[in-house]
């Protein structure tokens, strides 16, 4: 299950962000986020942060393989004028372990 918000980063009062967060139901172990996209349109690489369990954020980087425990909250923030309108909304995550690559694609509403 996911959960999709907007968020105003700056204060400001206007939408420059938004979150998807994620519970680890699979298992403990590694995988290397290869690409993201947002209702099937690719998010820049430079415009995404990654918390994952209690760890401190840090930016997205397809090169490096990131570890989550089972029951972490992965959150994938990014930065997005406006936000997501309200609706439904798929982000895709493109992801390896090994040798085996695959799309998985997690389902929410703002």
């Amino acid at each position: 299950m996911a959960t999709f918000k907007n968020l105003d980063k700056d204060g400001d009062g206007k939408v420059d962000h938004f979150v998807v967060e994620i519970r680890n139901d699979i298992g403990s172990g590694s995988a290397r986020l290869k690409e993201m996209s947002i209702d099937g349109v690719a998010i820049p690489v430079d415009k995404i942060n990654l918390t994952v369990g209690n760890r401190p954020s840090r930016k997205f980087d397809p090169t490096t393989e990131i570890y989550s425990e089972y029951g972490d909250i992965i959150k994938i923030e990014v930065e997005k004028k406006g936000g997501l309108k309200k609706g439904d909304h798929s982000l895709g995550v493109k992801a390896g372990i090994d040798w085996e690559e695959q799309t998985i694609s997690f389902k929410g509403t703002i």
